[in-house]
């Protein structure tokens, strides 16, 4: 046999068992072993939550010298919400439990525990409590937001010892935000208050012992980050200034006035990430901005620091063909956790020895994904009907020739965006045949100021931007004009709705998730005793429930009769985002008027699948009803 023959017979032999077996659903949405991941100041823990087997949250933590697991045991019934380190030796976390009929929540303790689960106690009860900064130079206080009502809140100073609360400060608004100064204490509050329009107010005081002062940064924008460590009358905020994109700068805080520009990309706003790696031992000033990361068209990391950049040139080369970020470090800026993660693999997570120059593999979110049965991810670009470029993501299947049966998946928000990186998803799709085209239509975040914050309230125009990424991709020969479906989830399944009520005869079915389709009553919906901030966010930018006129033009119900191809509405009973009530009417209504329906409407649920078993059973319902209208030809 020549070397010729050998390597075909290699490559064909290798090929079959990739290219005929689909992987099962049962393995593509098995709960994820790591939410959370997070690195001990000494690096040599890391704590992360995870889900067991009855789709509960729990903690867990990893001695990564002793590669040691520890998972930490809650009476049935209770899960943890979230944790946070308050030393090297000791974590918060507080508990939760859920109605095992709705998707009610109902808040237990915070407790503390040591970093082998060993010892816990209770710390605060009843309240729900979240820990704002863990002080981890002072491991005996914690600071922490307690609520008590949703427009009614106190930050205080925990000690983790005895469970008191000291320097007490009541926040009689609903706290959406808050940022600690390098003390540790609250320098800026995001906030909504009931003679607000739903842009959240911003404070800032320079210490604890000055008062809070409104920032000018109501209608501004203005994106808030933190105190500087060079000035702590300084903050570093994302805004636009005269250009498209938006940019990292620092803002006088006491004169109101703009700074020197940090960072910008040219084509896309910096809406990310800023690292320091401060050490909590020495002051602010010897922890200057290192670097950033940010969304492009992959994730992106910028390092100021030239050991950083020579670090992550080696980590880039050790893991090919990935997003390789860099996301805390130890105090001696020697121990470095890594997360790694591609277009086919999952989150994996590494330490990095700075000193040795080796990297140790620590978990994996997802071990039993192989990452050779998955199908590549590549950008693409489009021109819609006014002339904008908008981008977006295409997996084309491994075992197909082009054209393709295609499936537009429309991400929800309206004002989030697809990235590129491991989605089940979309795996799962490429992986029975189907190329999936993911686009980031008008509004989505990250675009520039002409594109994310001009149409950013566009609705009446973002399926016009699907309907011309659907013609693309038949233009490029990448989808079969014959077998095309649109999918979404939320604001992507009004959406995917929209497309086949405005274009009947562009697609042959469509699935939407949790969608809403009479935008009066979802405004309405938004009412709340004690808290109207999504209400009159709304209210202020589609015109509220009375402005009758434009809710009924970007409302399904109104084009519902045009739909005229099958269609798969599913969502949760106890949605607390968009009212299950919007997919029972629509599906209601299409069936009158002849359309085949099939729902998939799940007690226990909220706004998107939770739980395992759920999801296995939506998407093999998804696959059989993609397969049964995506199989043959319209004619």
């Amino acid at each position: 046999m020549t070397k010729g023959n050998y390597l075909f017979v290699t490559i064909l032999a290798v090929s079959i068992p990739v290219f005929c077996k689909p992987v099962p659903v049962e393995t593509m949405f098995r709960s994820s072993q790591l939410f959370h991941v997070s690195m001990s100041l000494d690096g040599k823990y890391l704590a992360a939550m995870y889900l067991d087997k009855r789709d509960k949250l729990k903690l867990m933590t990893y001695n990564i010298d002793k590669a040691v697991l520890k998972k930490l045991k809650l009476a049935d019934g209770l899960e943890i919400e979230d944790y946070w380190w308050v030393s090297n030796t000791h974590l918060t976390y507080n508990t939760i439990s859920r109605s095992p009929y709705k998707d009610v929540t109902y808040y237990e303790d915070m407790l503390v525990i040591d970093r082998d689960l060993t010892e816990n106690k209770i710390v605060i009860g009843t309240y729900p409590s979240y820990v704002i900064d863990g002080l981890l130079a002072d491991p005996e206080h914690a600071v922490i937001q307690k609520y008590y009502q949703s427009n009614y809140s106190q930050l205080a100073l925990l000690n983790l010892r005895k469970g008191r609360l000291r320097k007490k400060e009541r926040i009689r608004s609903t706290i959406l935000w808050v940022e600690t100064d390098f003390t540790g204490a609250p320098s800026i509050l995001s906030i909504y208050e009931k003679r607000s329009d739903g842009t959240p107010i911003n404070k800032f005081r320079p210490s604890r012992e000055q008062k809070w002062k409104e920032l000018p940064t109501r209608n501004t924008d203005y994106a808030l980050f933190c105190q500087t460590p060079f000035d702590n009358t300084k903050l570093y905020i994302s805004t636009y200034d005269t250009k498209n994109t938006r940019g990292l700068y620092v803002y006088d805080a006491v004169n109101n006035t703009l700074g020197k520009q940090v960072f910008s990309d040219s084509l896309f706003d910096f809406e990310g990430s800023i690292y320091f790696f401060s050490n909590p031992f020495k002051p602010p000033e010897q922890s200057p901005l290192r670097g950033v990361i940010y969304n492009a068209v992959y994730p992106t990391s910028v390092w100021f620091d030239q050991t950083l950049k020579d670090m992550q040139q080696k980590i880039d080369t050790e893991l090919p063909h990935c997003a390789n970020l860099i996301i805390q470090a130890d105090t001696g800026l020697t121990l470095f956790l890594v997360k790694s993660y591609s277009d086919k693999k999952p989150a994996e997570y590494y330490r990095y020895n700075g000193k040795t120059g080796t990297m140790k593999l620590l978990l994996k979110k997802r071990p039993w994904i192989k990452p050779e049965f998955m199908a590549e991810t590549t950008p693409i670009t489009f021109q819609t009907r006014d002339s904008l470029t908008l981008h977006g993501y295409l997996t084309k299947p491994r075992n197909k020739f082009e054209p393709y049966p295609t499936v537009l998946l429309l991400h929800g928000g309206p004002q989030a965006r697809d990235y590129w990186g491991f989605d089940p998803e979309v795996q799962v799709l490429a992986n029975r045949g189907y190329a999936v085209l993911q686009v980031n239509y008008r509004g989505s975040e990250g675009f520039g100021r002409s594109i994310s914050k001009k149409y950013k309230y566009a609705f009446h125009q973002m399926y016009l931007d699907v309907i011309d990424a659907t013609k693309y991709a038949i233009r490029q020969g990448i989808a079969d004009p014959e077998r095309i479906a649109v999918m979404g989830t939320s604001f992507g399944g009004y959406l995917s709705i929209s497309c086949v009520s405005h274009e009947p005869d562009m697609y042959r079915c469509a699935i939407s998730n949790a969608g809403v389709f009479d935008w009066r009553k979802h405004v309405r919906f938004k009412r709340n005793k004690y808290n109207n901030y999504a209400y009159d966010y709304y209210k202020s930018r589609l015109g509220g429930e009375n402005s009758r006129a434009y809710l009924k033009k970007i409302s399904v119900m109104e084009q519902a009769e045009n739909i005229r191809v099958p269609v798969f509405l599913a969502g949760g009973a106890d949605d607390w985002n968009v009212n299950i009530t919007q997919s029972n009417k629509l599906a209601n209504l299409l069936k009158r008027n002849g359309v085949e329906v099939t729902t998939f409407f799940k007690g226990g649920e909220g706004h998107g699948f939770y739980k395992e078993k759920t999801n296995v059973v939506y998407y093999k319902g998804v696959l059989n009803f993609l397969n049964k209208h995506l199989h043959g030809s319209k004619k």
